[in-house]
């Protein structure tokens, strides 16, 4: 009988405790006196105070891929195909639409058919004159407030060689002086 009374009054106990204790609740941030304005493109968003669930996204920029693939023509390259993709987030409502996107970076991808990937001197010279048209789309001149990244895809029968490094990479192993061979080769693990 007395390890019945222990037990309830435990549950008694238990109980008040439970009643007396008051969990934080939820409370949504504050927005700020003003409103912030967020970038798209060469678009400007406001911000009007719903809230936001972020998904990293990617949106193709074909008017700058058209322009890509004509630089990369103009300059002797025709073995190339490329594309311009801007990388960011996706603001999504509580009924999971899109509400805007805002723009991280714009990322370039480059595809360079070749008839060996046994010639690193010959990949890297490929690469520099790629790098080189590249230059005539700047950070400061593409969607983002970041510089991007660069794919390069070496393609022959059966292999390909892949690299991926920042822009800012890119032209600091040229700042350094490095061409043909060695620029591959700083790149493919930079």
């Amino acid at each position: 009988m007395a390890m019945r009374k222990l037990v309830i009054l435990f549950v008694i106990l238990f109980v008040g405790l439970l009643s007396a204790c008051h969990l934080p609740t939820a409370t949504p941030p504050t927005l700020p006196a003003t409103t912030p304005t967020l970038y798209v493109a060469t678009a400007t968003v406001t911000l009007l105070g719903e809230p936001c669930a972020w998904v990293w996204s990617t949106h193709p920029l074909p008017e700058l891929s058209a322009q890509l693939k004509t630089a990369l023509q103009a300059a002797g390259l025709s073995n190339v195909t490329a594309r311009a993709e801007v990388y960011g987030e996706n603001c999504l409502s509580a009924q999971n639409e899109v509400l805007y996107f805002t723009a991280r970076q714009t990322d370039f991808y480059v595809t360079i058919l070749t008839d060996t990937l046994a010639n690193p001197e010959q990949l890297g010279q490929l690469l520099e004159r790629v790098l080189a048209v590249l230059d005539k789309f700047p950070p400061e001149a593409t969607p983002g407030a970041h510089p991007g990244s660069i794919g390069i895809s070496f393609l022959t029968k059966g292999e390909s060689l892949n690299l991926w490094f920042t822009v800012q990479q890119g032209i600091e192993a040229r700042a350094r002086g490095l061409r043909g061979a060695a620029l591959l080769e700083a790149l493919k693990n930079p």
